[in-house]
């Protein structure tokens, strides 16, 4: 696939961005990104354009909903729609769960990964 730059978002209608949760906030790279737009947002190139945003994490509870809200208040700052996919997890209501990954544990109804003999990873609050 490739790397986007400042032209793709300006001629783009929609964008659909899918950022790596790292500790509650969008990666460095994807914040160079952003700051590379300034330009175009002091022409109101943004404005009404619809973005759908979800959040890559390795972890439940790995600061993904701070991520889409870090993602949210630059896209409304620059006069952009956000349109959620819909709530489809059953534990996070911030979430939605597209596929479960093959490799990973059993989890509870929290999200709580299980250790080998069933008991959950997480504390119980």
């Amino acid at each position: 696939m490739p790397v986007a730059i400042p032209d793709d978002a300006e001629w783009a209608d929609t964008a659909i961005v899918d950022p790596l949760a790292r500790f509650g906030t969008i990666s460095s790279q994807l914040k160079q990104f952003v700051d590379a737009l300034c330009g175009l947002w002091e022409q109101g190139k943004f404005v009404n354009k619809v973005y759908n945003c979800l959040a890559t994490g390795a972890t439940a509870r790995g600061g993904q909903e701070y991520t889409l809200l870090a993602l949210h208040h630059s896209i409304h700052h620059s006069g952009g729609t956000t349109v959620p996919p819909g709530y489809t997890d059953p534990v996070n209501p911030w979430m939605t769960r597209l596929a479960t990954p093959p490799a990973t544990r059993p989890s509870d109804a929290r999200g709580c990964p299980h250790g080998g003999d069933g008991s959950p990873r997480c504390p119980r609050n």
